[in-house]
């Protein structure tokens, strides 16, 4: 557990959204100190330990596709970067509709260049036999750049890198944010540390909405 003090950063949550914003600071070139709290070190509950690690790039959203696309990027290089194998499956993802609406979805991907490929529902009924084609207008399948990791081992992998880069973990929970002539100021924490800061970042995953709350933040 790392000492209350003030902090030019401060994250709230140390899942990967957590962690990966104070690695890219770091890596970016940020020298400022930093500071992430968390109150379930175990993860035993985080969405991260609890989910399938799936990553995707069909999305409708120009902006979604691209992000996804970072974010492989990134897996891809994980195993070179941190010497860890971020158990990535490369196995694709297929989307099924009843409409139009995943054609149109298709088309904005293959314009972000995703690996996408539209299949009506004889090519779907060739390919994958066990599927019922009923109802069903068409089918999209990421060729690549699509599948699932080991969400847990990104997770630790990324912690145990910040303690070589000049990160601090504090264990704790947030439960009132000060503010300061209307900007964010300090955190204070259930056992009653208080945490002074430049900026905070919330990182809280499920708990992000209460946590800006505590801010007034709606």
């Amino acid at each position: 557990m790392g000492k209350p003090g003030t902090y030019d950063v401060i994250i709230i949550g140390g899942a990967i959204m957590g962690v990966c914003t104070a690695w890219f600071l770091r890596n970016l070139g940020y020298a400022g100190s930093i500071a992430i709290i968390e109150k379930d070190v175990s993860f035993a509950k985080a969405s991260t330990s609890l989910s399938a690690g799936g990553i995707r790039q069909q999305f409708s959203e120009i902006e979604n596709i691209r992000l996804s696309q970072f974010g492989l990027a990134f897996l891809r290089e994980f195993e070179a970067r941190f010497g860890v194998d971020p158990g990535f499956q490369e196995k694709g993802y297929l989307v099924l509709a009843g409409d139009e609406t995943l054609s149109r979805n298709y088309h904005a991907q293959i314009r972000a260049g995703a690996a996408s490929r539209l299949l009506m529902p004889d090519e779907l009924q060739a390919r994958f036999p066990f599927l019922s084609t009923k109802d069903i207008a068409a089918g999209v399948i990421g060729e690549e750049g699509e599948g699932w990791f080991d969400p847990h081992t990104v997770l630790m992998t990324i912690r145990r890198s910040l303690k070589h880069q000049n990160v601090e973990m504090i264990h704790g929970e947030v439960c009132k944010v000060g503010l300061s002539n209307g900007k964010i100021a300090q955190v204070k924490l259930a056992d009653g540390a208080q945490i002074f800061c430049g900026v905070l970042v919330n990182a809280a995953g499920p708990s992000a909405g209460y946590v800006a709350s505590l801010a007034g933040i709606s």
